[in-house]
């Protein structure tokens, strides 16, 4: 389930939450209503009317619905289900905690943009992307060679872009 909520899969969340809700009774409350969050979150999606604007205030009114019930302790029962709920928050800490399920910084990035800034906008993403690598890296290790391709890309900057495609400053020749 954590895979999926991570890599944006809802719906398949919610189908494995049921069976989870299904095989113990004692957290079917808190799988209905976290599948339910799932549920309503607000996407963006192709042929929608809706304008960003009004994405952006279903989304705010969504994520305090969310903070709420992890306010309330809706989820203190089951910690995976408050972890899920934390991810769905955007939580930088909670999605770090899944590090090895993300497995790489550009996975971090794209879920850490989904559940706190869906409607990023196409100026911002390079400090996302920057942000996203660093912490993910964590000082551990420097960038791959593709990680300056992908900042570059991030910064709309197509002659770095080729550059680093033609010449990677690092790395096996």
């Amino acid at each position: 389930v954590t895979i999926l909520v991570l890599q944006g899969r809802l719906d398949e969340a919610r189908q494995m939450l049921s069976k989870e809700a299904d095989a113990s009774p004692s957290s079917a409350g808190m799988c209905r209503i976290l599948g339910d969050l799932m549920r309503t979150m607000p996407v963006l999606s192709p042929g929608n009317t809706q304008t960003l604007t009004e994405l952006e205030l279903k989304w705010q009114h969504w994520h305090e619905e969310c903070e709420r019930h992890l306010q309330d302790s809706t989820f203190a029962a089951s910690p995976h289900l408050e972890s899920l709920c934390k991810i769905m928050l955007g939580d930088e800490a909670a999605l770090l905690e899944q590090k090895e399920l993300l497995n790489n910084w550009y996975h971090f990035l794209v879920t850490r943009l989904l559940y706190s800034h869906p409607t990023v906008k196409p100026i911002d993403l390079h400090l996302y992307a920057q942000s996203s690598l660093d912490l993910f890296l964590g000082g551990e290790s420097s960038p791959e060679p593709l990680d300056n391709i992908l900042l570059a890309a991030f910064e709309f900057d197509i002659h770095q872009v080729i550059k680093e495609c033609s010449f990677p400053s690092q790395g096996p020749k």
